[in-house]
């Protein structure tokens, strides 16, 4: 093997080392970015299901109430049962 071959061969592994070293670098800041991603994907879907189930809720205390006060313009027979609160 020639001075120049090994020359050569020393300059090619150099520049791989330097190319695994950058991929690896890359490879990492790919990874958190995605997880960070995926976090924020996630609470955003959580705060959409928190907001639609809060609707929900609230046109549920809204039904309630405009029903406790329907029944409460009715006289109360003696022997009804007392209106779940």
């Amino acid at each position: 093997m020639s001075l120049q071959t090994v020359i050569g061969a020393e300059g090619e592994k150099a520049e791989l080392q330097h190319r695994i070293a950058a991929l690896e670098e890359e490879r990492a800041t790919l990874t958190r970015d995605i997880e960070s991603l995926r976090e924020a994907i996630s609470v955003r879907q959580l705060r959409s299901t928190a907001s639609h189930i809060q609707s929900e809720v609230d046109a549920l205390r809204a039904e309630k109430t405009g029903l406790q006060e329907q029944l409460s313009t009715f006289p109360a027979p003696d022997s009804s049962p007392a209106p779940v609160n």
